[in-house]
């Protein structure tokens, strides 16, 4: 993809077409995130976390993004359960550091 709007076209026909699809939610709710949109970022991790709870990257993005938006409380079950991997999100606001 040359652009983020095609990217998230993209996305959004994949999501359409099966929401349940693995990382198609993350896919997305990650675009959103590079983009700064918080809310829209936090409802695909919601989802991506619906079809596969034990998909720790979407928990620990969805901290972060939770954490930007100052739902502390919210962020903070995603954030203890994603411990082991916020060091891997670029400029986390949610590391333990």
């Amino acid at each position: 993809m040359r652009d983020a709007a095609s990217a998230e076209k993209a996305f959004r026909a994949a999501s359409n077409i099966n929401p349940k699809a693995p990382n198609v939610h993350f896919g997305l709710g990650y675009l959103l995130w590079a983009q700064r949109k918080w809310t829209d970022a936090a409802t695909e991790f919601e989802l991506e976390l619906q079809n596969d709870p034990r998909h720790t990257k979407a928990r620990a993005y969805l901290a972060d993004t939770l954490v930007r938006q100052n739902q502390y409380a919210r962020a903070l079950p995603s954030w203890k359960s994603s411990q082991p991997i916020l060091h891997q999100i670029p400029s986390s606001t949610a590391t333990s550091d």
